[in-house]
């Protein structure tokens, strides 16, 4: 099977950055959660987590009521990570 290398790259830009993967571990424990609420889990301003939750748009989805959660790429990299 080939590894599309570009694929991975991108994987693991979005990875690499601390703040997205402690998003992804807080979706993880809590199942979904609101902007707020990560916001304030976070300590960050809402420019700053929006910036960064566009970056994981392939891990995460939003529920109809708003909330986030992980899509099945989110539980996979946190599997991963």
């Amino acid at each position: 099977m080939a590894v599309d290398q570009e694929n991975v790259s991108k994987v693991l830009s979005v990875l690499s950055h601390r703040l997205r993967r402690e998003i992804l571990e807080i979706l993880c424990e809590k199942g979904e959660s609101s902007f707020t609420d990560l916001m304030n889990a976070l300590g960050v301003d809402t420019g700053k987590l929006s910036f960064h939750i566009r970056n994981l748009q392939p891990f995460i989805e939003q529920t109809e009521t708003g909330k986030y959660r992980l899509s099945r790429a989110g539980e996979s990299a946190v599997r991963v990570i």
